[in-house]
């Protein structure tokens, strides 16, 4: 065996390592969110510093162990981190591609990944029927103690058509964001030219999301008798002002470094802040931002 075939094994082992380490992590309650976060971080450090044949060593291993300990769960959170990491990885070495280039690949590959788990399993075993259930027992229970300490919640909770959208995005979004920040630092300490992205006041949404959250707005309009229908189109009706009110937050922030000529980590936390008790405000203002080129006109000036 070559040299570099001994450290390709080296790395996969060490990206089945990683990931190992991260899902026991996840039953760890002060480190939770930071491993599921960071789960596809192992395999996009194997793909940046090896080719695609690599990633596959730790695609064969942990696939066999996990069929032999058979945990859903486990199964589709793997599948979800190795496609995103080997994706941002491949973009990582990728000379010519900038770390939004990165960033949005991940985001990308999370979103299929996701998509064709869920699909797979919906037609395998039921999957979303299964977490069906389940949400509801959870809402049931959650209804349930929230009653012993005086709060009245109502029984017929939120959907999990309606949540689901939002639940990913809290998973692809952090986690694709954070796991570039982290590799970024670790792969510029072993050499790798950095890459990283763009100040979130510079941040802008295309303008596909405009037509697409009218669109929305529209076909909730349409489909309010439709139960089934009309709930998953409310959840990414929710999802669509969630992103307007973050584009909101980017475009108050270029406002300000306009007027100051910068913008440091308290403005961000402030307008971050500020953002839940103002959201109908900077909703309207990220609708404005993503519908109408505001910062082209003003660079002008």
């Amino acid at each position: 065996m070559s040299q570099q075939s001994k450290g390709g094994w080296k790395d996969g082992l060490l990206a089945c390592g990683g990931f190992l380490f991260l899902l026991v992590s996840l039953f760890i309650p002060v480190l939770q969110f930071v491993a599921l976060w960071l789960l596809p971080l192992p395999f996009l450090l194997l793909k940046a510093k090896r080719p695609w044949s690599t990633t596959l060593i730790p695609f064969g291993m942990l696939i066999v162990w996990l069929l032999f300990y058979t945990v859903p769960l486990f199964i589709c959170l793997f599948l979800f981190a190795w496609l995103t990491g080997s994706v941002m990885g491949h973009l990582v070495r990728k000379e010519d591609a900038t770390g939004t280039d990165t960033v949005l690949g991940g985001l990308v590959a999370g979103l299929v990944s996701s998509w064709i788990i869920l699909l797979v399993g919906q037609l395998g075993f039921q999957l979303f029927s299964q977490l069906t259930t389940v949400w509801d027992q959870q809402w049931a229970e959650t209804v349930r103690l929230m009653g012993k300490n005086g709060i009245a919640l109502q029984d017929a909770g939120l959907s999990l058509s309606v949540a689901f959208p939002i639940l990913l995005f809290m998973l692809i979004v952090p986690s694709v964001v954070a796991t570039f920040l982290v590799a970024s630092r670790l792969l510029e300490r072993a050499g790798f030219p950095r890459k990283s992205l763009p100040p979130f006041y510079e941040w802008r949404l295309p303008r596909i999301f405009f037509t697409a959250y009218l669109l929305l707005m529209i076909a909730s309009l349409v489909q309010s008798g439709n139960e089934v229908g009309g709930d998953w189109i409310l959840g990414f009706l929710y999802l669509m002002q969630i992103l307007m009110v973050l584009q909101g937050c980017s475009f108050a922030l270029f406002l300000l470094q306009r007027r100051r000529g910068r913008v440091g980590w308290g403005s961000h936390a402030l307008a971050l802040v500020l953002a839940v008790p103002l959201s109908p405000l900077f909703m309207l203002l990220g609708f404005i931002d993503t519908g109408i080129d505001l910062r082209g006109r003003l660079a002008k000036k």
